[in-house]
């Protein structure tokens, strides 16, 4: 049920933590496509800086066409945590 119990907090909380979930996962997919969407995903969850570690994997990887743009998206997420 939607909003169960009256609690649009908490439901809303429950929402966060699912795509970041989801976007953890998709990070550790081996099919390029997820990835990517993982990649471009990254920046949007609200604990983005929780997701270095696995964009850092895929930047290091062999892989040009995912390891550039998750050393972008893990760049987009450092730069947002360091301005004031």
């Amino acid at each position: 049920q939607p909003f169960a119990g009256g609690d649009i907090g908490g439901n809303a909380r429950q929402g966060e933590l699912a795509r970041q979930a989801v976007a953890e996962q998709a990070l550790a997919a081996q099919d390029r496509a997820t990835l990517l969407a993982g990649i471009i995903a990254a920046p949007a969850v609200t604990d983005a800086a929780e997701l270095l570690p696995a964009l850092a994997r895929v930047a290091a990887g062999p892989d040009r066409r995912t390891a550039v743009p998750a050393a972008g998206a893990a760049r987009t997420i450092a730069q947002g945590r360091l301005r004031p």
